[in-house]
């Protein structure tokens, strides 16, 4: 974990066989820091599954909300019940060339209104800071099964404290909207809902990504998200993205050679034979 930290260089680690979050920023205000050219595969999940069967308002696997499960003794982190390979509560930090093979999310990027425990009060919106430089050069495979709007990359999902003495809590589904913005402070009490100018608009950039064998390549519950150079094979589906979208240069392969396509998605039938 890098928890508090900034200006870090983490890179050329492997990790493998991990129960929890693998590679993950904490508290939400962890910034200028550079994650590359690390892998993690074979992540395990802590407590419960999440059951889409008794998600929010009634959805459902193919829902897009999902329950909210608040920390206990046995679960400091509600959050480790959805383990991602790679699990980025700030976006303004540095991902160029990571691998994550498993995992709830190869990267998942949820959404927090406020930064959460040590941190709880400062004056920063996480979930709307753009990424420090292009999102680049990083792959997920054999992700994104346990719930049909989960993904390889994944911008979803919410982690919460109420007060600075109260447990966490989190949802895997769709919840807060990333609305990114170069002014941190939108969205705090007393300021702007959103960005305050047109000037202050951001994009969340993806650089020459690959995602393969996974549910979906990205799932993005948020406005202005730019894809360049996406590749995927062995996908359910390319992407579910919202608002404002640039694409470009999108290589995908739903169904290769060599494997036969997962149940629940919308590509063709798998051959029999």
């Amino acid at each position: 974990a890098i928890h508090g930290t900034h200006g870090v260089k983490l890179t050329e680690n492997t990790a493998h066989n991990a129960i929890g979050h693998c590679y993950f920023l904490e508290d939400g205000v962890e910034e200028n820091n550079t994650i590359s050219y690390n892998q993690a595969s074979f992540i395990h999940a802590l407590g419960p599954y999440q059951n889409p069967s008794i998600a929010a308002n009634g959805d459902s696997w193919w829902g897009q909300e999902l329950s909210w499960y608040t920390a206990t003794n046995d679960l400091i982190l509600p959050s480790d019940m959805a383990a991602g390979c790679f699990y980025i509560t700030n976006t303004y930090n540095d991902f160029v060339g990571n691998a994550a093979s498993g995992g709830w999310a190869g990267f998942a990027m949820p959404s927090l209104r406020y930064p959460v425990k040590l941190h709880y009060g400062e004056r920063l919106v996480p979930k709307n800071r753009p990424f420090k430089a292009p999102f680049r050069g990083n792959s997920a495979h054999s992700t994104g099964y346990w719930w049909a709007t989960a993904a390889g990359i994944y911008v979803g999902g919410e982690l919460q404290q109420n007060g600075p003495a109260d447990p966490l809590r989190y949802t895997s589904g769709r919840s807060a909207t990333h609305d990114t913005c170069s002014n941190k402070l939108v969205g705090l009490p007393g300021e702007s809902v959103g960005c305050y100018t047109a000037e202050e608009k951001m994009w969340l950039r993806f650089e020459d990504n690959k995602v393969f064998l996974a549910n979906r390549g990205k799932q993005h519950w948020g406005d202005r998200s730019e894809i360049i150079r996406f590749e995927l094979h062995d996908v359910g589906l390319s992407m579910n993205v919202f608002g404002q979208v640039w694409i470009d240069k999108m290589l995908m392969e739903c169904r290769g050679q060599n494997h036969k396509i997962t149940w629940f998605n919308g590509c063709p039938g798998a051959p029999t034979d």
